[in-house]
């Protein structure tokens, strides 16, 4: 058996939303606060850049048809990046096609919209134990 710290039992996990859609990011954040996470939410894809330049999240909550930058480009800034290289990123798209594009084999999670909430915290916390 691997013997855990306290520290690291008790470490607050990360989550940063980036979604142009302004009642799931209230929604998607209140479920991940109750849940016991630090929550970071951005609305564009040049935003969710942005912070991930002194962020390193545990999750990465991104939504793929966002103004500006969309969440392929970030999800494709992130796999590049070695310091990004552990966050878990779950794709949430209203975009049924998203499926089909390659970017999106990247992703850790993929899920189509509506999503619920409960459901999503869920899953990011099976990615992340």
């Amino acid at each position: 058996m691997q013997s855990v710290s306290f520290a690291e039992e008790t470490r607050v996990k990360s989550v940063l939303i980036a979604d142009d859609n302004f009642d799931l990011r209230v929604l998607f954040s209140a479920m991940f606060r109750r849940r016991g996470y630090d929550v970071r939410l951005v609305s564009d894809g040049r935003e969710a850049l942005a912070a991930l330049e002194t962020l390193v999240p545990d999750v990465l909550v991104l939504d793929v048809n966002m103004p500006n930058v969309s969440g392929l480009e970030v999800l494709r800034s992130v796999r590049a990046s070695e310091v990004h290289k552990k966050v878990y990123v779950i794709i949430v798209s209203g975009n049924t096609m998203v499926e089909r594009m390659p970017e999106a084999q990247f992703a850790d999670l993929l899920l189509i919209k509506p999503v619920s909430p409960i459901d999503l915290v869920t899953l990011a916390e099976r990615l992340t134990s």
